[in-house]
């Protein structure tokens, strides 16, 4: 886990200052990214 995911963690308010979108956003953007490298990953394996 990075610095920045670890400080927002902790002090999720911060988020919208920092990167313009609320903490819940985040982590649903995270989310979605983490299911998307999952499904590739299954892909690229399964083209095996």
């Amino acid at each position: 886990m990075s610095n920045l995911r670890e400080y927002l963690d902790k002090n999720p308010q911060q988020a919208k200052r920092l990167l313009g979108m609320e903490y819940e956003q985040l982590i649903e953007l995270i989310q979605a990214a983490e299911l998307l490298e999952q499904e590739k990953r299954q892909d690229f394996y399964q083209s095996y």
